[in-house]
C-alpha cells in the first residue's frame, strides 16, 4: 500500500505519485490488451480441419517473444553487474564518498564538510591524516565486500534467469516447428 506524501499524493514510498505510475504503466496495459485481443479473435474465430492451430502458434511464439525480452534485460544485468564487480571502488555509494584513491576520499570528506558548514552543524575537523587513512581503509574493504556480496548474487539469479529463458525459447520454439510441420533443427 502507498503512502501518503505531505501534499496528499499517493505514493510508493519512493516519491512516485500515482497519476506517473499510471502513465508508465499505460504501454504495458496497452499490450496486454492487444495480446488478449488477439488470442480471443484466434479462439472464437474457429479452426478447420486443414488449418493449423492459430491459439497454440499464438502462445508459443508469445513465449518466445518474451523469453527474448528476459533475456535481453537480463543480459544487461550481467553485462553492469561485471563492470561492478570488475570495478567495486567506482560503482556508486549510497553515502557519496569517493573511494577511488585516498585524495578523492579527502576531497569528499572537506566538500561533505563545506556543506555542512553552510547549514549551520559544522564540527571542526580534528582527525589526523593516519586515522583518516585508516578510515579510507575499512570503507574500501567495506565497499568491496559489499559490492562483491551483491554482484554474485545478481550474476547467480541473472544467470538462472537467463537460463530459463533459453531453455524456454529452445523447447518453445522446437514445438512450434513440429507444430508447423517442418523438421526439427
Amino acid at each position: 500500500m502507498g503512502t501518503v506524501n505531505v501534499v496528499g499524493v499517493i505514493g510508493d514510498g519512493l516519491g512516485l505519485p500515482l497519476w506517473i505510475r499510471f502513465i508508465g504503466a499505460t504501454p504495458l496495459c496497452l499490450l496486454g490488451a492487444a495480446w488478449f485481443f488477439m488470442a480471443a479473435t484466434l479462439v472464437f474465430r474457429g479452426d478447420n480441419v486443414e488449418k493449423p492451430n492459430r491459439m497454440a502458434q499464438f502462445y508459443g511464439y508469445s513465449v518466445c517473444l518474451i523469453a527474448i525480452i528476459v533475456g535481453l534485460f537480463t543480459v544487461s544485468s550481467l553485462i553492469g553487474t561485471s563492470f561492478e564487480r570488475a570495478h567495486p571502488l567506482e560503482s556508486s555509494s549510497m553515502f557519496g564518498e569517493s573511494l577511488s584513491s585516498f585524495d578523492a576520499y579527502k576531497a569528499s570528506r572537506n566538500l561533505q564538510q563545506q556543506m555542512e558548514e553552510r547549514a549551520g552543524v559544522a564540527r571542526p575537523d580534528t582527525v589526523s591524516d593516519a586515522a583518516l587513512h585508516a578510515q579510507y581503509n575499512g570503507l574500501v574493504q567495506d565497499r568491496i565486500a559489499h559490492v562483491r556480496y551483491n554482484s554474485s548474487k545478481t550474476l547467480v539469479t541473472s544467470g538462472l534467469l537467463l537460463l530459463i529463458a533459453v531453455v524456454l525459447f529452445g523447447l518453445h520454439w522446437r514445438w512450434l516447428r513440429r507444430t508447423n510441420g517442418a523438421a526439427p533443427a
